[in-house]
């Protein structure tokens, strides 16, 4: 469990730096998962399914960063763009078209946890096709692996997160929407607008113990989202962490017999 410390995130340009070394640390334990894959379980060079999850994995990690980025050229609640000068563009269009990319960045955070799914049942079980919540499962149900220390991460990953991010997502798409809120204040001197858009009440709801504490003006859309991605880097670095011990403890090929090997320095 992740509880959002607002002081964590007030500084947007540090966290976003740092959240950025971490999604890039992600990539590089991709990497060393691909090559350990090779040299320790599939002993050749052609995975081209392998391959292919792997950079549908990358795609969709690289997608909830792009959506998140759109939403801050709109503009950064609490920062210099959340002021504008007062024009005809709605409060409403504004927070509107924010709700919009939120909305696309969960899709995109469900669609990468089910990529990450299939990566791992690919490695651990030859199945191509695994959507999170079969993995998830599996952690629970699956003699001999349930007892790993990689279930146990995907456990706990599934029950305080990816779960409520799937609950909120069916929800979003066959039930009902759960429009963002927002606040506005005038400078008519300066011919100014600030806009405050606040996270949607029902994806706050799902994580209130994470939110504790925190008051409806303290969930603004930006410090949400921001600490989503944090969470979301978290999660999948220990999982991927994970995926690499379980992969040197249950190798097929015998130390010093890989395809490719690597000289000690």
């Amino acid at each position: 469990m992740n509880f959002l410390d607002k002081n964590k995130y007030q500084n947007q340009n540090k966290t976003y730096k740092r959240i950025i070394l971490d999604k890039n640390r992600i990539d590089g334990l991709v990497v060393t998962i691909s090559s350990d894959y090779i040299r320790k379980i599939s002993g050749t060079l052609k995975n081209d399914d392998f391959y292919e999850l792997r950079n549908s994995m990358a795609i969709r990690l690289e997608s909830i960063y792009f959506h998140y980025e759109l939403l801050l050229q709109l503009h950064t609640p609490g920062q210099d763009k959340g002021i504008r000068e007062i024009g005809p563009r709605s409060v409403m269009e504004v927070s509107l078209k924010q709700q919009f990319l939120f909305d696309s960045i969960i899709f995109n955070a469900i669609s990468f946890f089910d990529y990450l799914s299939c990566f791992i049942s690919f490695i651990l079980f030859k199945t191509k096709k695994s959507q999170w919540q079969s993995i998830a499962n599996y952690s629970r149900s699956k003699v001999d692996f349930n007892k790993t220390d990689l279930a146990k991460v995907i456990d706990k990953s599934d029950r305080w997160l990816v779960s409520k991010l799937n609950q909120y997502r069916s929800e979003l798409i066959h039930y009902s929407s759960d429009n963002v809120g927002f606040s506005t204040s005038f400078d008519f001197k300066k011919g100014q607008e600030k806009i405050k858009v606040y996270a949607p009440p029902s994806f706050t709801k799902k994580f209130k113990k994470e939110f504790r504490n925190l008051e409806k003006n303290d969930l603004d859309l930006n410090i949400v989202l921001i600490w989503l991605l944090d969470t979301i880097n978290h999660e999948t670095i220990q999982i991927l962490s994970k995926i690499e011990s379980y992969i040197e403890t249950n190798r097929i090929i015998e130390n010093g017999k890989e395809i490719i090997k690597f000289r000690n320095k």
